[in-house]
């Protein structure tokens, strides 16, 4: 059976606007993919940017956290080995104090020092100065020559055994303890005044 121009025609048309509709429908298709590959690209990006920034930032965070585990560490350090200087300090002070008793220069700057504070806190009455043995007569008589100048009286000089370094200068009432026991009776003072020549060595020693 043959059709007629119209039939054919007709399906001409028909097939005509199938094939267009089907590429129009695989145009669309086509740019919806490349649409969702762009942005599963562009989310794979975001995702891998993201994963980055963590990892930087816990990198960041454990860095952080290793310091500061470091610097406690180096505090507890100091903070013992301060302690341990502490402690060889106070064994260690009696003796020294005892040795500088002994020498000449440390001993005559103990005595000047003993009595520039008894000049600023005692009243100028006669005075009566207690001090270990070990002080040279001619020491005693140029100490007592400064106390005459400046009291108008001479000191009572008395030598006591059982110190082991030093003197006390007293009035009624009032003394200035420079004997060994004295010096070393203000532990908190000391304390820190060994603890600031520990640090002052330590800084010294740093290259």
């Amino acid at each position: 059976m043959s059709l007629s121009r119209n039939e054919q025609a007709l399906i001409e048309l028909v097939t005509g606007d199938a094939r267009a509709r089907g590429e129009e429908a695989l145009a669309r298709a086509r740019s919806e993919a490349a649409r969702l590959l762009r942005e599963a690209r562009a989310e794979a990006r975001r995702s891998v940017h993201r994963s980055c920034e963590d990892a930087r930032r816990h990198a960041r965070e454990r860095i952080a956290a290793a310091q500061a585990s470091l610097e406690t560490a180096r505090r507890l350090a100091a903070q013992r080995r301060h302690a341990a200087l502490l402690v060889e300090g106070w064994q260690a002070l009696p003796g020294a104090l005892v040795e500088r008793w002994r020498q000449d220069d440390t001993r005559a700057a103990w005595v000047a020092h003993a009595l520039d504070d008894a000049l600023r806190a005692l009243p100028r009455h006669r005075w009566r100065v207690t001090h270990a043995p070990g002080w040279p007569a001619d020491e005693r008589g140029a100490f007592a020559a400064r106390v005459v100048a400046a009291t108008g009286e001479l000191p009572e000089l008395i030598e006591d055994a059982t110190l082991r370094a030093g003197i006390t200068i007293a009035d009624d009432g009032t003394s200035i303890d420079a004997t060994l026991t004295g010096l070393v009776a203000d532990r908190a003072d000391l304390g820190g005044a060994l603890l600031r020549h520990i640090d002052a060595d330590a800084s010294e020693a740093t290259p």
